[in-house]
């Protein structure tokens, strides 16, 4: 019978603790687990193929993160963020995406662009085919793109802090109705305005995408609410019943 030592054991553990949390955050950021939605302990172990403690340790460090909370009588939900918190964070994002744009439609190289150009159309062959998922990371690669080739490092920095805080709801925006449409275009506007090295409207643009964001962000919020809301008036009525 072959025996594993504790080390080489305890490496194994770390590994596949690794593993988990990688996928398991992916599959928040892809919308797999939806918000409000309590996932177990012994639920994921049997998606991703693995013993319950390296699950566990991943959740644990999701916890730590501000990605998932425990609740009492056992399980995960997907953190969501209040109206408050949301409108504060995306004010930040508003001025550090128009500084972003701004600064990369002065500084931005022919390289970069033409990655910019390759990054959008790749997002319309995943809009074309319905992909979300992919949508959504090939739309943090073009964000983090224009940031790059604004060549400021602590901007990209504070930008890639609060891009992980909208990974995990960007792909519910996209499906709602017409935003697919409405961000494609916004992209397509602000890749013009760089290539035409207008900073003013590079800066403008890319704050009136984030407002756009924002406004759908909101209604989402407001029709999970209303969602909430009425089911709570349906149990309370069956009981009642």
């Amino acid at each position: 019978m072959l025996k594993i030592g504790k080390g080489r054991l305890d490496r194994l553990l770390v590994r596949l603790g690794d593993q988990a949390y990688a996928r398991i955050r992916q599959m928040i950021s892809d919308g797999w687990i939806p918000t409000r939605t309590v996932v177990r302990e012994s639920y994921l172990a049997r998606q991703l193929g693995v013993s319950r403690t390296p699950v566990r340790e991943a959740l644990q460090r999701l916890v730590a993160e501000g990605y998932l909370s425990a609740i009492p009588q056992g399980g995960y939900f997907v953190v969501q963020l209040s109206i408050g918190d949301l409108e504060d964070v995306y004010e930040v994002r508003g001025v550090l995406e128009g500084l972003a744009a701004r600064r990369a439609a002065d500084h931005a190289t022919r390289t970069d662009l033409a990655q910019l150009e390759d990054l959008y159309e790749a997002m319309e062959g995943a809009r074309a085919r319905g992909d979300d998922a992919q949508l959504a990371r090939l739309n943090s690669q073009f964000h983090a793109t224009v940031a790059r080739g604004g060549g400021n490092a602590y901007l990209q920095s504070m930008l890639g802090e609060i891009r992980e805080i909208f990974e995990r709801f960007r792909p519910a925006a996209l499906t709602h109705p017409g935003r697919r449409e409405a961000a494609h275009a916004e992209h397509r506007g602000l890749l013009e305005a760089l290539r035409a090295r207008d900073v003013d409207g590079a800066e403008r643009l890319a704050q009136q995408h984030v407002r756009g964001a924002l406004a759908v962000r909101l209604e989402i919020e407001q029709q999970l609410a209303e969602a909430v809301r009425l089911e709570a008036e349906q149990q309370l009525a069956e009981r009642a019943g």
